[in-house]
């Protein structure tokens, strides 16, 4: 055979592994077309928000006396809140719940600048959890405290605040989809990946009547807890595909 021969011999073999390697590049690409190209972006804000009854009342109550002498009337006070938080307790409100907020001791003066009495006053900061009987818990804490009872403020507020935000959260998102869809769709072209998401704000607003509101049946104190709103904005951008 001469030199000739032998050399295409050769590359027969080396010819037909090209073949075949083409062969199998043009079955992949038929096999994954190729993918949309991205043309923009589109940036939307997207609002959702969720009520929620309150699950936790809270409220300070305290007693206040003037005797005296200064330790006359601080031994007054702490008498009186003892025989309050030890109501407290048997209704149901958990020690953890109950804390010391405020004490304190003041002198009294006359005229002249002589002191003539002191006053001292002891306050405790209270939480349950005890939504149907709050109002029974009040009224019972007020009864010990006698007539030197001094109320302040009762609070609403969710226990589970993080849950109530993960679903506004939520609907925020489906707002921003649906709206980046309707703008996608409008410009003739598909939406794509979410590229970003960063949220603008959140709120809480403070519990007002709502129909959802109800009175503590059977308790002295009428109270209403109303409904708290739970609100988040999100800003989102996606991708617009051709």
């Amino acid at each position: 055979m001469g030199e000739s021969a032998r050399g295409r011999v050769w590359w027969v073999p080396w010819i037909a592994v090209a073949l075949v390697g083409l062969a199998a590049l043009a079955l992949a690409l038929a096999a994954h077309p190729r993918a949309a190209s991205a043309v923009g972006t589109v940036s939307v804000t997207g609002e959702g928000s969720v009520q929620a009854a309150p699950d936790t009342l809270s409220f300070q109550i305290g007693v206040s006396a003037t005797a005296p002498t200064a330790a006359a009337a601080l031994g007054h006070t702490n008498s009186r809140l003892a025989s309050v938080e030890a109501v407290l307790f048997r209704t149901g409100v958990r020690r953890a719940d109950v804390q010391t907020s405020n004490v304190s001791v003041n002198d009294n003066t006359n005229a002249t600048g002589a002191i003539v009495s002191f006053t001292a006053n002891d306050m405790l900061t209270v939480s349950t959890h005890d939504m149907s009987h709050a109002g029974a818990i009040l009224d019972a804490a007020a009864r010990a405290a006698g007539n030197e009872v001094q109320l302040y403020g009762v609070n609403y507020s969710l226990s589970q605040q993080s849950r109530a935000m993960a679903s506004a959260r939520q609907k925020a998102m489906r707002d921003a989809g649906a709206a980046a869809g309707n703008l996608a769709r409008a410009g003739g072209a598909r939406l794509g990946r979410v590229l970003s998401i960063s949220e603008q704000q959140n709120s809480w607003s403070y519990p007002v009547p709502a129909g959802e509101a109800f009175a503590f049946k059977g308790a002295h104190v009428p109270l209403q807890s109303g409904s708290q709103t739970v609100s988040v904005q999100v800003k989102v951008v996606y991708a617009l595909n051709d």
